[in-house]
C-alpha cells in the first residue's frame, strides 16, 4: 500500500470530520479513545499534506468521499 493511501480507519474518520463531528463525538461513534481518533487525524492531515481538521473536511469533500445529502 502507498504510504499517502488512508487506510479503512482513516476513511471512516475522514467522513465524520467532514459532517461535522468532534473527536469527542467520533471516538464515541466509533468506540475508540480520543488518543486513537486524534492520532489518525494527524496521520491524514500528514498525508493530504493539510495543517488542520477543517482543510480535511475540505479536502474529504472535493474528493468526493461525502455524498452531499451527508452534509
Amino acid at each position: 500500500m502507498d504510504r499517502r493511501e488512508l487506510t479503512r480507519r482513516e476513511i471512516e474518520i475522514v467522513k465524520l470530520v467532514a459532517i461535522g463531528l468532534t473527536n469527542l463525538e467520533i471516538a464515541e461513534d466509533l468506540e475508540a479513545s480520543m488518543a486513537t481518533v486524534k492520532r489518525h487525524i494527524a496521520n491524514v492531515m500528514l498525508k493530504w499534506n493539510v495543517q488542520n481538521r477543517t482543510k480535511v473536511a475540505v479536502e474529504a469533500i472535493r474528493r468526493g468521499m461525502v455524498p452531499r445529502d451527508a452534509l
